[in-house]
């Protein structure tokens, strides 16, 4: 009898240890998942937060079929909250206004032109300074746009300090006028019809030398007329135009190395351009040399200087800003000294 009843004890109590239950799982700091079935062999939770609704989730939507915040944009923005995009595999923070894109996703204007995010429209351009913009100004909008005034063009482009406010432009320019490029020591300075100055010299009748020339201003020390030994420092250009308000862009002969280079240049040399209209009684007025294309000429008891303008018709495009008389030179206003 005792033997049984010490056998059944011992029965029991072996039952007991084998079909007795784990604990339950517990959160701790590194694993807040409770669920056993996720336990990795270190303790950590490999499930990803639970959601039923995009808002559960944190940069990535909601996979409401598999209760799961995603994790893998794959190139997709609608698998990203609002107000991120997608970059490869990873959701981004869209870019404010004045930030840098590729898309109108990117943007939280929607819109992105020129490499930048702003608030405007097609065809308009985004920036994030003036220097973005070209001739240009950025505006407080991130907009590129129309320039304003001088002073506006000198601040955001110190080498193109004049508005051009003619129709179809605002662009910021070297010059719209020859006053422009007279400044400093080149006082005989022209305004081409591409807004940039040629006839880079000082009030006198010198010609350039080899190396008295800015190049990296694109200045070249070339002759002016093909009939004059006679040079100055002439701007670049490209490629080679008809004359228009006195100026044209041709070949010219360099003072060194016996080539030639395609320069701004008037129709006259840089000297009598400067001196048109001015009031002379000889050709030492309007001249830096006695044959070197300038003319005293008499208008209606008026003289004035002035230069040829004659190619088998009176040509009105040699001409500063005015047409051109039968006597084959360039007229000059009476009633305006200096020619305009």
């Amino acid at each position: 009898m005792n033997r049984i009843l010490i056998l059944g004890i011992l029965s029991a109590l072996l039952s007991g240890c084998v079909n007795d239950p784990l604990p339950p799982p517990t959160d701790t700091t590194s694993d807040p998942d409770t669920d056993p079935d996720t336990e990795t062999a270190t303790g950590t939770d490999t499930t990803e937060p639970g959601c039923t609704k995009d808002e559960d989730c944190t940069l990535y939507v909601c996979d409401v079929p598999n209760g799961k915040c995603i994790t893998d944009c794959a190139g997709d923005n609608a698998n990203c909250q609002a107000g991120y995009h997608c970059i490869a595999e990873n959701c981004i923070a869209d870019v404010a206004d004045g930030g840098q894109c590729t898309d109108n996703n990117h943007c939280t204007s929607g819109y992105c032109a020129n490499g930048y995010c702003c608030q405007g429209s097609d065809p308009q351009q985004c920036c994030a300074t003036s220097d973005n913009c070209g001739q240009k100004i950025c505006d407080t909008n991130f907009i590129c746009g129309d320039c304003a005034d001088n002073p506006g063009c000198l601040a955001d482009h110190p080498d193109q300090p004049i508005c051009d406010k003619a129709p179809g432009s605002g662009d910021c320019v070297e010059c719209v006028e020859h006053a422009d490029c007279q400044t400093g020591t080149f006082k005989l300075g022209a305004c081409t019809p591409t807004n940039v100055c040629t006839c880079a010299m000082a009030d006198n009748t010198d010609s350039c030398t080899a190396g008295g020339c800015d190049t990296d201003a694109g200045y070249v020390c070339a002759k002016e007329m093909p009939t004059v030994n006679h040079h100055a420092c002439l701007r670049k250009c490209t490629p080679g135009s008809d004359p228009e308000f006195g100026v044209t862009c041709t070949d010219r002969d360099l003072l060194v190395g016996g080539s030639t280079e395609k320069v701004w240049v008037p129709m006259t040399t840089c000297f009598a351009f400067w001196k048109f209209g001015d009031t002379c009684s000889g050709l030492t007025d309007c001249n830096a040399d006695d044959n070197d294309g300038g003319q005293c000429h008499n208008f209606s008891g008026n003289w004035r200087c002035t230069y040829g303008c004659w190619d088998g018709s009176s040509n009105h495009d040699w001409c500063p800003a005015v047409g051109a008389d039968t006597e084959g030179v360039c007229d000059v206003n009476i009633c305006d000294p200096t020619g305009n």
